[in-house]
């Protein structure tokens, strides 16, 4: 997957530069929820689901956000979304925008 430029993202959702740019996070859109916490390893698979996108778990790179996509199994269910700091609350990305 190509990272997403979060330029052509700010123009999208009509946000100005000055925007501060909250991380890549996984939206569960069939439970509009997000992941808060993952643990994956060769003992364990688990995961934890906030409805806030303001608590959930950031990344601040697309590409290890995609490795944990990947790693837990999100295909199926969830989505990379870009999210932005407007003062007031978590503005997120729609799918189109990514």
């Amino acid at each position: 997957m190509i990272e997403p430029n979060l330029t052509k993202i700010r123009l999208d959702l009509g946000l100005s530069k000055d925007v501060v740019f909250h991380g890549f996070l996984i939206h569960n859109t069939e439970k509009d929820d997000f992941l808060l916490t993952f643990t994956d390893n060769e003992i364990l698979r688990n995961t934890s689901w906030t409805p806030m996108p303001d608590t959930a778990f950031r990344f601040k790179r697309f590409k290890k956000a995609f490795k944990a996509f990947q790693k837990l199994e999100l295909e199926d269910r969830a989505i990379i979304v870009a999210s932005f700091d407007i003062g007031t609350q978590i503005l997120i990305s729609s799918p189109t925008n990514i």
